[in-house]
């Protein structure tokens, strides 16, 4: 165990950056996202709606792929990077139809607001764990009342992996909208050192 620990201590140190060159950086870039809606949560739309009084209910999805971030990162020590930035990944759009009364509800859930991410540097590889607060209320209005939908409001967990080649960075990301439910994104970004 003692030598697990020793090794593991010695590869950190090993590949820590020690200067204080090119600590700060900015960045930006524009990609899709890729939605993977579970039935699980389409089921707990339609089981919500018949609870406010509708005879039955179909949900299906739609999304929109178009997604971009622009943000700032800070290097620390052994290799870590801190980013904060704003990430705007798409939006999903629900449409439920309903019987007794009949109705066609829709509502638009965007994956927006700002993220907050912790980078392993290895070399031009990094992996990344973070977290997205959502901007957006979402809520599906109906004739019999509103409905919250399976998106958690206020923390995302995410991961992703990214490669840097000289100041352009490849980022595939994975969120997580709830526990069955998650999109994938890959965003193609420019990165530019500070200091």
């Amino acid at each position: 165990m003692l030598k697990s620990f020793l090794l593991i201590l010695f590869i950190f140190i090993g590949f820590a950056n020690l200067s204080n060159a090119e600590t700060l950086y900015i960045f930006g870039g524009a990609g899709f996202s890729q939605y993977e809606i579970n039935e699980k949560d389409k089921t707990e739309i339609n089981s919500r709606l018949t609870s406010l009084g509708f005879g039955s209910a179909e949900t299906t999805t739609d999304a929109e792929n178009l997604s971009y971030k622009f943000g700032a990162g800070i290097k620390i020590p052994l290799l870590f990077s801190i980013e904060g930035s704003y990430e705007n990944l798409g939006s999903i759009d629900f449409k439920s139809t309903t019987t007794s009364p009949s109705e066609t509800i829709s509502a638009k859930a965007q994956i927006r607001g700002i993220s907050v991410d912790l980078l392993k540097n290895v070399g031009p590889l990094a992996v990344s764990a973070g977290v997205m607060s959502l901007s957006d209320n979402i809520e599906i209005s109906t004739s019999k009342g509103n409905i919250d939908l399976p998106i958690d409001k206020i923390v995302l967990p995410k991961l992703g992996a990214k490669f840097r080649l000289k100041n352009y960075r490849i980022e595939y990301t994975r969120v997580f909208i709830t526990p069955s439910s998650h999109l994938n994104s890959i965003i193609i970004s420019y990165v530019l050192d500070i200091f």
